[in-house]
């Protein structure tokens, strides 16, 4: 490993750099040996012959932000976005920006205060699943399913104007088992295309479960847009802008397909993610706990005041939130993408074109050059403490940056809070003793692969009017 392009690269074969980023990819923890690199060589550390990270905080917009005049953008490496090329994902520059003006307005914050009561509709059942599931407080549920399920039928009704029953049904949809198989089946994919010649025989070790699964993912997908597309009425949903758009550039169906997929996937997965990380580290730290319980408890009278204007106003919530996402982003590696032409110059030292370049998440925030105290949750260092001046908050960024960054940023913040409020409101929380490891036992398969978060929930016999 090298701390700069201008020290030389050790003379090792092109096959040998690409098995080394294959290992690094698969053994689930790529995040913490990144992490273990850039604590011995720097802000910029080459990771492969062709391929360097960077975990400064002006790396978001050196590479990610909008560029001036005729400056084109580092475009995403193709092989990160197999299956992904036809939505807001992976497309290219013109495509993404076409297909954002499309959507952008079903993710706006207004679109969310009208999509107020749909939203709790699914959180009212998902407190009475926890109410019969946890046996007043007798038996630890998994709040990792749950949260699971609620994000789901969320987001599924957002798109298509019906839930797919996950609640209704205490059960897992096969969607959320396929989604995230297809993301696994995708990064096993692009390993298999890191070597050419070989490709074809390295796609048939692909587990044949995964192939299947992704296949099943991409079927639900193109059923729920057709069945959608058949439904004659007009629904405020994310599918409605795809369907009734008019233009000379309307969005084919492989398009919304592949939109309905990720969709899908950034609507619930990362959702659920951030819900279940935030409830492990807040049993995890019952002060915090507490403060954040004083603070929904004597903010609101009733729990029909918690929606979506009121809890704009927790600021030790947004605080909590933060932490999380600091700690534990749901999308924990980078989204690699290749320099431009000409090259490209990234804090002082100028990267030549057709180098991939990334921003690991997880390194850059737990790195000590960018936080005091990295691997501590204290949501105080949000909020103006001193001891965290120093802290480079700008380095934080869980939904990316730039024209490219997430289009259901509000949908996530304002699903967390609410969920998070309510759940709070109505329970004490309490960490099963088997889940006190649960951060370490995570895999990163591009998303989080999580275990079992086991929480005894205790509903509270009366609310105070102030806590």
């Amino acid at each position: 490993m090298e701390s700069t392009t201008e020290s030389p690269f050790p003379k090792v074969a092109q096959l040998l750099s690409a098995l080394f980023v294959v290992g690094f990819l698969i053994d689930g923890k790529p995040h913490k040996q990144l992490l273990a690199l850039h604590d011995k060589y720097g802000p910029i550390v080459r990771i492969a012959d062709n391929e360097i990270s960077f975990i400064y905080p002006d790396a978001w917009k050196d590479n990610n932000g909008h560029r001036k005049g005729s400056v084109p953008e580092n475009t995403k490496e193709p092989l990160a976005i197999l299956g992904n090329e036809h939505n807001l994902f992976g497309a290219n520059l013109e495509d993404h920006n076409h297909m954002r003006r499309v959507l952008s307005h079903g993710f706006s914050m207004q679109a969310m205060k009208d999509q107020q009561p749909l939203i709790s509709t699914h959180v009212d059942l998902l407190l009475q699943r926890l109410r019969t599931h946890s046996a007043r407080g007798t038996r630890p549920v998994d709040m990792v399913s749950w949260y699971n399920r609620v994000t789901f039928d969320v987001i599924s009704d957002l798109s298509w104007g019906e839930p797919l029953g996950c609640l209704e049904k205490e059960q897992d949809h096969p969607w959320i088992v396929a989604l995230g198989h297809t993301v696994k089946y995708q990064l096993y994919l692009g390993i298999a295309k890191r070597f050419p010649p070989l490709t074809p025989l390295l796609k048939a070790f692909i587990p044949k479960e995964l192939t299947r699964l992704e296949q099943e993912n991409f079927a639900l997908a193109a059923a729920n847009v057709e069945k959608r597309i058949a439904l004659a009425d007009s629904r405020t949903d994310f599918m409605e802008s795809m369907i009734r758009q008019k233009g000379e550039r309307e969005i084919q169906k492989h398009e919304m397909v592949s939109n309905a997929f990720l969709l899908m996937l950034g609507g619930s997965e990362t959702s659920a993610t951030a819900l279940s990380a935030v409830t492990y580290f807040l049993t995890s730290h019952p002060t915090v706990l507490s403060k954040l319980t004083h603070e929904v408890l004597s903010t609101f009278q009733t729990e029909e005041e918690i929606n979506i204007n009121s809890v704009q106003n927790l600021p030790y919530m947004l605080a909590v939130l933060d932490e999380t996402l600091r700690l534990n982003p749901p999308l924990p590696g980078y989204s690699p993408r290749v320099v431009h032409k000409g090259g490209d110059t990234f804090n002082g030292v100028f990267i030549p074109e057709g180098t991939v370049i990334g921003i690991p998440q997880w390194p850059m925030y737990h790195s000590s050059q960018n936080f005091t105290l990295p691997e501590s949750f204290i949501p105080e260092r949000w909020l103006g403490d001193p001891r965290f001046a120093s802290d480079q908050r700008e380095a934080r960024k869980p939904f990316s940056y730039g024209p490219r960054n997430c289009i259901g940023m509000n949908l996530a913040y304002t699903e967390m809070r609410i969920i998070l409020a309510r759940i709070i409101w109505n329970f004490e929380m309490r960490l099963s003793d088997e889940s006190r490891k649960w951060t370490e036992e995570q895999q990163a398969w591009v998303v989080w692969d999580k275990p079992a978060l086991k929480v005894y929930l205790t509903p509270r016999d009366s609310i105070p009017s102030k806590a």
